[in-house]
């Protein structure tokens, strides 16, 4: 029995040795090669083979730059009795196409049905393509009305083109003559839209603001601003105002060369008075529709800023500057009353009520003089009123329906002009008070009132508007010294606001000339003694106020 025991545990042992070695081997499942071919792929110059890390099944693959991997074939090998798949797709060496845009998984199947994956990572350099403008110019052979060459100063780090005008040359409909990177297209976009341009053909104006937008064949683009400047002999002149192209566009001219007034565009807004600081800095108030409620507003150097929060309808009505004092006069009005407001005026954004609020008050302008402020406005029952540093004065006046228009303080006297109707001719007057004691300006056969006020000098300045008579259309005129004045002989309609420098007179406002553009036939302008200024405007546009400096 011994010896038979001992022949089967041998034979047991022989037999457990033979299933061990019977054991198939794992197959190999390795991808050998990879490269992407000039044959296989036209857009490769020559071929590019990959390098392949074995340890952890990744293979990178480096194209020359500006190469797209979006379509690609992939040329390679890989262990004997193999397929290759890619997100289930069959691979065919040299000839399936995939889009490498991002990693490629290749999925490797062995004979044995285990499989194995590679990571196919293809990067291409990134090229950026030049979209230059290189060269800026406007020349008297493609521009007749300039008395010589404009060359622009191209600043390629900020991306902008300055041009330098002389005074008093249009700057609309002028040509450029640029040049450009090669394989690029140039447009201009003015304020909306974009126009394709073409060099020395083009027609744009220059007096507003002008982006040039240059593509690449590669869509990436380059915006240029063209910024003109004109250099004048003279003072420089500013313009506040509405521009109208498509929709409603808030402008400051200097110069005749605009910049737009931001938030725009609105369906509703208005500008109505401007001062320049010392420093030349730029004031403009109005106001702004914003939901369903105007906003007072101010805007320095051409940004916004709320006076306030839209709960109330309210207005900006007149700006002044001191130092770093800036005050503005306005109103808000009562939002379950619209009989009722309240006159306000804000300094440095800080507002204080003037009046109540339970009756129909307004301020319109403020004149500061040290820390002295004088405001002046009216309120419903109390008519015409001036306040001192927030104290009040009521200002005589013999009629009816009278308010405040302007206020001037020259020394130690204090002028209003304002405007109400006559209590014996019941007709409307223009009135001055000087110190409180006023005096007509208009006579008792004609219909006036007056918008706005200034003093050079010993003379006295009124402007606003006069009729004949029932029915007879008014005309804006200025007084000086109580001699009517007309502003000029063309085809204005308005005249919103004017300035004296010396013993000049400038006007700025809307004259009524055809305009190919709209059938409105408003055009925002400027007169300086009745003769006009260029304000390079191409489209509906009213100037609403002026300063001189």
């Amino acid at each position: 029995m011994k010896y038979i025991f001992i022949i089967l545990s041998y034979t047991l042992l022989i037999y457990s040795c033979k299933k061990k070695d019977e054991t198939p081997p794992v197959a190999d499942k390795n991808i050998t090669s990879f490269s992407f071919t000039a044959a296989s792929n036209p857009v490769l110059s020559a071929d590019v083979t990959a390098t392949i890390d074995q340890n952890i099944k990744v293979i990178n693959v480096v194209l020359p730059a500006g190469i797209s991997v979006i379509s690609l074939k992939a040329s390679f090998t890989a262990s004997a009795n193999t397929s290759i798949t890619v997100a289930g797709v069959a691979q065919i060496s040299g000839v399936t196409i995939n889009n490498f845009t991002n990693a490629v998984t290749y999925n490797v199947s062995g004979s044995d049905n285990t499989s194995q994956d590679y990571k196919v990572i293809v990067t291409s350099p990134v090229v950026v393509l030049p979209k230059d403008i290189t060269a800026f110019s406007l020349t008297v052979a493609n521009n007749p009305s300039l008395p010589s060459d404009i060359i622009g100063t191209i600043d390629q780090i900020n991306k902008t083109i300055n041009l330098v005008f002389p005074e008093n040359i249009s700057l609309i409909d002028l040509k450029a003559n640029f040049s450009a990177s090669p394989n690029t297209t140039t447009t201009v976009r003015i304020n909306i839209g974009n126009a394709p341009q073409i060099s020395g053909v083009t027609k744009n104006n220059f007096g507003d603001p002008l982006v040039y937008r240059v593509t690449a064949q590669d869509n990436t683009f380059q915006l240029y601003a063209v910024k003109a400047v004109v250099t004048v002999t003279g003072p420089n002149v500013y313009v506040a105002g509405t521009y109208i192209f498509g929709a409603g566009y808030y402008k400051l001219w200097k110069n005749g060369v605009s910049i737009d007034l931001t938030p725009f565009p609105s369906a509703e807004a208005d500008i109505y008075d401007m001062f320049v600081s010392n420093n030349n800095d730029t004031y403009v108030v109005g106001y702004y529709q914003s939901s369903s409620k105007k906003v007072a507003m101010l805007w320095k150097n051409g940004v916004a800023i709320s006076l306030t929060n839209g709960a109330k309808d309210a207005w900006a009505y007149g700006v002044y500057v001191v130092g770093t004092d800036v005050y503005v006069a306005g109103k808000e009005e009562n939002p379950t009353n619209s009989t009722q407001s309240t006159a306000i005026l804000w300094k440095n954004g800080v507002a204080t009520n003037l009046t109540s609020g339970l009756t129909n008050g307004g301020v319109t302008d403020v004149f500061a003089v040290g820390s002295d402020v004088y405001v002046c406005g009216y309120e419903d029952l109390m008519g015409p009123r001036l306040w001192k540093n927030g104290v009040t004065t009521n200002l005589i006046s013999a009629g009816q329906n009278f308010r405040a228009n302007a206020v001037f303080v020259q020394g130690n006297d204090v002028y209003v002009v304002g405007s109400g109707i006559d209590n014996i001719t019941f007709q409307y007057k223009i009135v001055l008070w000087k110190n409180g004691v006023p005096t007509d300006i208009t006579n008792p056969s004609t219909y006036a009132y007056a918008t706005r006020m200034s003093i050079s000098g010993s003379d006295v300045y009124i402007l606003g508007y006069e009729s004949n008579g029932v029915g007879s259309p008014y005309r804006p005129k200025y007084w000086k010294n109580g001699v009517a004045n007309n502003i000029t002989t063309t085809n204005l309609v308005y005249a919103y606001d004017f300035f004296i420098l010396g013993n000049d007179v400038y006007v700025t406002g809307v004259e009524n000339v055809a305009i190919p553009t709209t059938s409105t036939n408003k055009l925002a302008r400027v007169w300086k003694n009745g003769l006009p200024l260029i304000l390079n405007t191409t489209h509906e546009s009213y100037g609403q106020a002026i300063f001189v400096k």
